[in-house]
């Protein structure tokens, strides 16, 4: 998504709202999936500091059992958010 935010970031925003990260619960680790998310939202801060970002929660998915999972990445990107208000 890194590469894929950027034609829009070029545009000058005023606002962003990152709504990621659900595909990628199947295969990867909830640690490294909140990662990812709080490093594009960096990212995007980092070349726009004066657009604002909303980072949406990963939604519960009814095509598999992945619910902890899921809450678990929220609880991690709602931590580092914390840190970055």
């Amino acid at each position: 998504m890194s590469d894929y935010v950027m034609p829009s970031l070029r545009r000058k925003p005023a606002e962003v709202i990152l709504h990621v990260g659900t595909n990628d619960v199947k295969t990867s680790e909830p640690r490294e999936i909140a990662e990812g998310i709080v490093v594009l939202g960096l990212k995007i801060q980092n070349h726009s500091p004066d657009c604002n970002i909303t980072i949406s929660s990963l939604i519960l998915r009814a095509d598999d059992n992945l619910d902890c999972k899921i809450n678990e990445v929220n609880g991690i990107v709602n931590r580092f958010a914390k840190q970055y208000a």
